[in-house]
């Protein structure tokens, strides 16, 4: 029955993120052809940075969320799942108003001390506004998908990222004549609309329920309240862990490429070649593992929480099964046919070297994917979130020796990234191990 749940919540997801990847691959084919690799290097300077208030909005609450309420559901406490909802809902309401205000006016500090380009100033303040939904939103669907329902996220996914694409690529259309930096303002315009409209689908799958602007946790809610940041923390940790190393990167590759002899101009054209070309494209495949993420954590919490040890194993080597065929296919793929993989998404050729650079390290980049959201799923978030930071702090250290290498120059972000996702995903296979071990 758990294997029979995972594999229709990973179809459904798995179709929906394949529509919005998609949509968000026409996005980027049509950026890179409007706007260029610096254009996107200014998108992807910014966009580390939105990442990480959206930590602050949502506080990780989706996966505590889901982990909780599978748990209340096999236990039969439906009174105990209608809890965690209201509470969490009231939580990121708060958080998601603050987020948005400190995006709005940290953004000119942020631009001129923080990034060594500062026309991100205005992206991050076209930005803000999505996050006032992005709370409400993914408290939602946590609830959803605790209660093992995938359709209501499915649908807004592919609701959120038509309306988010629409506007991007019209806006950096109508603003183009008005040179680069509007181009790309006009790209970023799309996430507000993009998230309310994500809110108004989840709402409406919620229309029979009430968002508790007024609702206030009592004392007897304590308990509750320490379950979910018990297992919202480690999560919360973790995306700030992942989204803190995305925004150094964004400062720390640009500036070494500086150093190493290259102008700023060409330091963020190098800069958007990687993060927003290669990268997209050697994560565009996950398109079937992130749904499978997504509906692990209930499915195995539910398992361990009966202490079926069994089934667990089965169902996390289902995951890898699946996990290790496609990162061997798309492996191979990048090394035959970078050339034309480039051409056909970016008509970028300088984009294939990166491209193959990367190729060695897919399997494991994938494997610490899965694996992160194994570990939540087995109870051990701490373990997952101490992996995370490590594989980032290695990643970041590398770059600073690698990146500032006139003869390395950008290949020298490519090797870090290699090695990072090979040792994630080896620590994350022997932490799994050991902890199937102790169930």
């Amino acid at each position: 029955m758990y294997k029979k749940k995972l594999i229709q919540g990973t179809i459904i997801l798995t179709g929906a993120s394949l529509i919005t990847r998609i949509l968000g691959l026409a996005n980027r084919m049509v950026l890179s052809r409007l706007i260029g690799a610096e254009g996107l290097g200014l998108f992807q300077m910014a966009l580390p940075y939105y990442m990480l208030m959206t930590v602050v909005a949502n506080l990780s609450m989706p996966g505590a969320m889901s982990r909780i309420i599978s748990n209340r559901m096999a236990q039969g406490d439906k009174a105990g799942v209608e809890q965690v909802r209201r509470i969490s809902l009231y939580l990121v309401i708060v958080t998601s108003v603050l987020s948005a205000a400190a995006l709005w006016l940290g953004a000119p500090l942020l631009a001129c001390y923080f990034l060594p380009d500062p026309r991100v100033e205005l992206m991050f303040k076209a930005m803000s506004p999505a996050l006032l939904f992005i709370g409400p939103s993914s408290a939602i669907k946590g609830y959803f998908q605790g209660l093992n329902n995938m359709t209501p996220s499915a649908v807004s996914l592919i609701v959120e990222q038509f309306f988010r694409v629409g506007a991007s690529i019209s806006g950096a259309y109508m603003l183009l004549p008005r040179g680069l930096e509007a181009a790309v303002l006009g790209s970023v315009t799309g996430y507000a609309l993009g998230e309310a409209c994500c809110f108004a689908v989840m709402r409406w799958y919620d229309k029979s329920r009430y968002i508790p602007f007024i609702y206030r946790p009592r004392a007897t809610n304590s308990a509750t309240l320490r379950e979910l940041f018990y297992f919202a923390l480690p999560l919360v940790m973790i995306r700030f862990s992942g989204s803190i190393s995305s925004s150094i990167a964004a400062f720390l590759i640009p500036a070494r490429l500086i150093q190493a002899g290259f102008t700023t101009a060409q330091a963020t054209s190098l800069f958007g070649k990687l993060m927003g070309m290669a990268l997209p494209l050697l994560f565009l495949p996950t398109v079937a593992i992130m749904p499978l993420s997504t509906t692990l954590v209930p499915t195995i919490t539910s398992a361990v929480s009966l202490h079926n040890r069994q089934l667990t194993k089965r169902l996390i080597n289902f995951a890898f099964s699946l996990t290790f065929l496609l990162g061997g296919i798309t492996s191979v793929i990048f090394f035959l046919f970078p050339e034309q993989l480039v051409n056909l998404f970016y008509n970028t050729p300088a984009v294939a070297p990166l491209v193959v650079g990367m190729a060695p390290a897919v399997p494991f980049a994938y494997t610490q994917f899965t694996g992160l959201a194994i570990l939540n799923a087995i109870g051990l978030p701490r373990q997952a979130f101490f992996t995370d930071i490590i594989s980032n702090i290695a990643f970041l250290t590398l770059v600073f020796f690698l990146v500032g290498n006139p003869q390395l120059g950008i290949q020298g972000a490519v090797w870090a990234l290699n090695i990072s996702f090979f040792f994630g995903a080896i620590v994350v296979l022997v932490l799994i191990y050991y902890g199937i071990k102790k169930l």
